[in-house]
Protein backbone atom coordinates (compact mmCIF):
# COMPACT_ATOMS: atom_id res chain seq x y z
CA UNK A 1 0.00 0.00 0.00
CA UNK A 2 1.95 3.18 -0.24
CA UNK A 3 3.50 5.21 -2.90
CA UNK A 4 7.07 4.05 -2.39
CA UNK A 5 9.95 6.13 -1.11
CA UNK A 6 9.53 9.87 -0.68
CA UNK A 7 11.75 12.80 0.17
CA UNK A 8 8.98 14.62 2.06
CA UNK A 9 9.30 14.91 5.79
CA UNK A 10 6.22 14.15 7.82
CA UNK A 11 5.57 14.27 11.53
CA UNK A 12 5.21 10.69 12.67
CA UNK A 13 2.36 9.64 14.95
CA UNK A 14 3.68 7.55 17.77
CA UNK A 15 4.80 7.82 21.34
CA UNK A 16 8.07 9.73 21.73
CA UNK A 17 10.99 7.46 22.58
CA UNK A 18 11.38 9.19 25.94
CA UNK A 19 8.09 7.63 27.05
CA UNK A 20 9.49 4.16 26.54
CA UNK A 21 12.36 4.60 29.02
CA UNK A 22 12.39 2.17 31.85
CA UNK A 23 10.98 -0.75 29.89
CA UNK A 24 13.13 -3.86 29.91
CA UNK A 25 14.72 -4.58 26.56
CA UNK A 26 12.35 -6.52 24.36
CA UNK A 27 9.23 -5.25 26.16
CA UNK A 28 6.86 -3.52 23.82
CA UNK A 29 3.14 -3.14 23.57
CA UNK A 30 1.30 -5.87 25.39
CA UNK A 31 3.99 -6.05 28.08
CA UNK A 32 1.37 -5.74 30.82
CA UNK A 33 2.49 -2.26 31.93
CA UNK A 34 0.65 1.00 31.66
CA UNK A 35 -0.45 1.79 28.09
CA UNK A 36 1.55 4.48 26.36
CA UNK A 37 -0.32 7.77 25.90
CA UNK A 38 -1.70 8.58 22.49
CA UNK A 39 0.49 10.88 20.40
CA UNK A 40 -2.21 13.55 20.59
CA UNK A 41 -2.16 13.54 24.41
CA UNK A 42 1.57 14.27 24.61
CA UNK A 43 2.77 17.89 24.54
CA UNK A 44 4.22 18.69 21.10
CA UNK A 45 6.38 21.60 20.00
CA UNK A 46 5.30 22.71 16.55
CA UNK A 47 5.94 25.65 14.24
CA UNK A 48 3.26 27.98 12.99
CA UNK A 49 3.02 30.79 10.46
CA UNK A 50 1.54 34.03 11.74
CA UNK A 51 -1.34 35.71 9.89
CA UNK A 52 -2.04 38.51 12.36
CA UNK A 53 1.18 39.65 14.13
CA UNK A 54 -0.66 42.34 16.10
CA UNK A 55 -2.53 39.63 18.04
CA UNK A 56 0.46 37.37 18.83
CA UNK A 57 2.52 37.44 22.00
CA UNK A 58 4.56 34.85 23.88
CA UNK A 59 2.42 33.03 26.44
CA UNK A 60 -0.83 33.59 24.52
CA UNK A 61 -3.29 30.67 25.01
CA UNK A 62 -4.29 29.11 21.70
CA UNK A 63 -6.13 26.14 20.21
CA UNK A 64 -6.25 24.57 16.76
CA UNK A 65 -9.22 24.61 14.41
CA UNK A 66 -9.66 21.90 11.77
CA UNK A 67 -8.67 23.01 8.28
CA UNK A 68 -6.36 21.50 5.65
CA UNK A 69 -3.64 23.53 7.36
CA UNK A 70 -4.99 23.76 10.95
CA UNK A 71 -5.71 27.30 12.07
CA UNK A 72 -4.12 28.65 15.25
CA UNK A 73 -6.89 30.41 17.16
CA UNK A 74 -6.74 32.85 20.07
CA UNK A 75 -10.29 33.27 21.32
CA UNK A 76 -12.39 33.80 18.21
CA UNK A 77 -9.48 35.18 16.14
CA UNK A 78 -7.35 33.24 13.69
CA UNK A 79 -3.74 34.30 14.31
CA UNK A 80 -1.95 31.77 12.11
CA UNK A 81 -1.78 28.26 10.74
CA UNK A 82 0.28 25.11 11.14
CA UNK A 83 2.26 24.34 7.95
CA UNK A 84 3.47 20.90 6.87
CA UNK A 85 4.88 18.64 8.18
CA UNK A 86 3.14 19.36 11.51
CA UNK A 87 -0.22 20.03 9.83
CA UNK A 88 -0.76 16.36 8.95
CA UNK A 89 -0.28 15.15 12.53
CA UNK A 90 -2.35 17.95 14.08
CA UNK A 91 -5.13 17.47 11.52
CA UNK A 92 -5.19 13.76 12.40
CA UNK A 93 -5.63 14.56 16.09
CA UNK A 94 -8.44 16.99 15.36
CA UNK A 95 -10.23 14.47 13.13
CA UNK A 96 -9.95 11.87 15.92
CA UNK A 97 -11.85 14.26 18.20
CA UNK A 98 -9.01 15.75 20.24
CA UNK A 99 -9.14 19.40 21.30
CA UNK A 100 -5.61 20.64 20.65
CA UNK A 101 -4.71 23.57 22.89
CA UNK A 102 -1.62 25.18 24.31
CA UNK A 103 0.41 28.38 24.21
CA UNK A 104 2.73 30.45 22.04
CA UNK A 105 6.32 29.79 23.14
CA UNK A 106 8.15 32.00 20.65
CA UNK A 107 7.33 34.55 17.96
CA UNK A 108 9.57 36.33 15.47
CA UNK A 109 7.79 39.31 13.88
CA UNK A 110 10.54 39.64 11.25
CA UNK A 111 9.77 36.20 9.77
CA UNK A 112 6.10 35.92 10.85
CA UNK A 113 6.87 32.51 12.35
CA UNK A 114 6.44 31.15 15.82
CA UNK A 115 6.56 28.05 17.99
CA UNK A 116 3.70 26.49 19.95
CA UNK A 117 3.50 23.87 22.66
CA UNK A 118 0.26 22.05 22.00
CA UNK A 119 -1.43 19.10 23.70
CA UNK A 120 -4.66 17.28 23.06
CA UNK A 121 -7.50 16.29 25.30
CA UNK A 122 -10.22 13.96 24.13
CA UNK A 123 -13.65 15.06 25.25
CA UNK A 124 -15.11 11.79 23.99
CA UNK A 125 -13.03 9.53 26.20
Amino acid sequence: MGGGPTTKTETRRGAPSGLRRGLPEGDGEGGGGEPLPDFCEVAQEISFEVLDPARVEVGLRVYLSLQHLPLVMAGSHSIGFVPEPGATAMRGCLVEGFRMSGRVDAFDPATSRGELTIKGSNAGG
